[in-house]
């Protein structure tokens, strides 16, 4: 197994490197093991969503054409290129916000009862800070 995640790596460097220096085919090559092995990234990370797999997916792949000139070739390609990976993830996690969705039929867990002691309990500590804020002010 890990000899397998070595050798990817080093085909996948070697690929970048030979599409750095001018290499159409291998540059298309590269996109195309990369949509492969992005397509699956993401899908475990979209549970629900994982219809937005392709739109990231392509949202990857675009950046990492668009940033080529900013990867060191002296580091491992998977890190940099799973680095932009995770940041469209972000982003496309700050788009969606934080919206829970829960059933209407379970909503009323989301709602506080109020009880007459709440109704109580507030009166009574309204009271006693007016009379804080009276014995302050005096």
């Amino acid at each position: 197994m890990e000899r397998c995640v070595v050798d990817r790596e080093a085909e996948l460097k070697r690929l970048m490197l030979r599409g750095l220096d001018g290499d159409a085919a291998a540059w298309r090559a590269l996109l195309s093991e990369m949509r492969g092995a992005l397509t699956p990234f993401f899908k475990r990370r979209l549970i629900g969503c994982e219809a937005d797999a392709e739109d990231l997916v392509q949202d990857c792949l675009i950046a990492i054409h668009a940033k080529r000139a900013t990867y060191d070739r002296s580091l491992p390609f998977t890190a940099w290129a799973y680095a932009i990976a995770r940041y469209k993830l972000i982003d496309h996690f700050r788009r969606l916000g934080r919206r829970p969705d829960v059933p209407l039929e379970e909503a009323s867990v989301l709602l506080a009862e109020h009880t007459v002691e709440d109704g109580v309990i507030r009166r009574d500590l309204k009271t006693v800070l007016s009379i804080c804020r009276c014995a302050s002010a005096a």
